[in-house]
């Protein structure tokens, strides 16, 4: 029987935390919370001791979701079996760890009516999602925006190639239509940049 460390973010419908307990053999717990709920959290505990569950705890400072997004990722190299509960946050928080979850490709469960359901996540490979010259592009753009002709030359492209990886054509997309790049600027000084969603990806490049 497959035994699952359990992320929970910790809200206000902390019942649904006990359903989850119910439903997934637990061999761990995992509780991610913002400051806010920090009181909440130490009296949660109290309550799970009669699980006799080893309990990680995570608070979330600044960047909920690239520190959402970490938190995951440093635990999906570390377990196996992992599996979120959306269902026991707001729908703002909820939304974030389902985004971060779908992004690495862990499950996440939420709870309706005292029934858990299985939603639907993927793991995002972007070195099938885009070429290995899109990566570089990528890759160069991690420290911060550049003009197109420093883009060009970080990544030896010329111009009209350039503007085909991130413009695309009618059988490919490039990076704008992707959203992980954007272009910034007038029509004399553009600059290219990642995208919130590209910056999020990007340390995901050849994982």
């Amino acid at each position: 029987m497959t035994r699952y460390t359990l992320i929970v973010p910790v809200g206000n419908n902390i019942q649904s935390l006990f359903i989850g307990l119910r439903e997934f053999p637990t061999r761990k717990l995992v509780l991610i919370y913002t400051k806010d709920k920090k009181r909440d959290v130490s009296l949660l505990k109290e309550q799970l001791a009669i699980f006799r569950l080893p309990i990680e705890t995570y608070e979330l400072k600044d960047n909920i979701l690239n520190e959402t997004l970490n938190i995951l990722a440093r635990l999906h190299k570390e377990n196996d079996d992992l599996i979120v509960n959306t269902s026991t946050t707001d729908a703002s928080m909820a939304s974030i760890v389902l985004s971060a979850a779908s992004i690495i490709g862990i499950k996440a469960f939420t709870v309706f009516n005292d029934v858990p359901f299985i939603l639907p996540t993927f793991k995002v490979n972007l070195s099938k999602l885009v070429s290995k010259k899109k990566s570089e592009i990528l890759k160069a753009l991690v420290n911060g925006p550049l003009s197109l002709s420093e883009l060009a030359k970080r990544v030896r492209l010329s111009p009209p190639l350039l503007s085909y990886h991130l413009n695309g054509n009618k059988r490919n997309h490039g990076l704008l239509d992707i959203g992980l790049v954007k272009v910034q600027g007038g029509l004399r000084n553009k600059t290219v940049a990642l995208s919130d969603l590209g910056s999020m990806l990007i340390r995901f490049l050849n994982t």
